[in-house]
């Protein structure tokens, strides 16, 4: 029998790690409080013992610490999802559909993301999001929208979770548009 070795012992983070850590799901200067009221009440630094305290917190840094905590404290980075990206298809995003002129503002996303990620993880993670993907307009159509959306899905942990349950809430309201507009409707009576 061959013997299995042990994982290596984690390595622990210092407190400018852990705040870097935990702020893109969240936002610096909210970890930077949570983790200094968490140090606070501990004593003294230690990453573990601070993640503890802050994963039973409620909302979105308990959230954020959790699933820092489930990664581990090593300063490696973060393993990527094992889960392949999805093919590209006009189909699954609706963009041919009759509703893909209709258009929202660039902040209707940050909207949807802010009340998981905060108004200001949600605006730096767009703004960079729409760099990346050269989108320069206030207004984006549908196929820009989701693929802003796409875009965002693909961060790891919070941030790209969140951006996945957007997509699909944004998804549900250009159909919602869709079915509500004055064009849809003409067509459904002539039939």
């Amino acid at each position: 029998m061959t013997k299995r070795s042990a994982p290596p012992a984690p390595v622990a983070l210092t407190l400018d790690e852990l705040v870097a850590k935990l702020s893109p799901a969240v936002g610096r200067e909210k970890v930077q409080e949570a983790v200094s009221s968490a140090v606070a009440t501990l004593g003294s630094f230690d990453a573990d013992a601070v993640l503890n305290v802050l994963a039973g917190n409620p909302g979105v840094i308990g959230i954020a610490a959790r699933f820092a905590r489930s990664r581990g404290l090593s300063g490696a980075a973060s393993p990527a999802p094992a889960v392949p990206p999805a093919p590209p298809s006009r189909r699954r995003i609706g963009v041919d559909e009759p509703d893909a002129d209709s258009t929202i503002r660039w902040r209707s996303i940050v909207d949807l993301l802010s009340p998981s990620l905060g108004e200001e993880a949600s605006e730096n993670l767009v703004v960079a999001a729409m760099r990346r993907c050269s989108i320069e307009d206030d207004d984006l159509d549908r196929g820009q929208s989701l693929t802003l959306l796409e875009t965002l899905a693909s961060e790891p942990g919070l941030a790209g979770i969140t951006a996945r349950f957007a997509k699909a809430r944004l998804i549900l309201l250009f159909r919602q548009r869709a079915e509500n507009s004055p064009r849809t409707t003409a067509g459904q009576n002539d039939r």
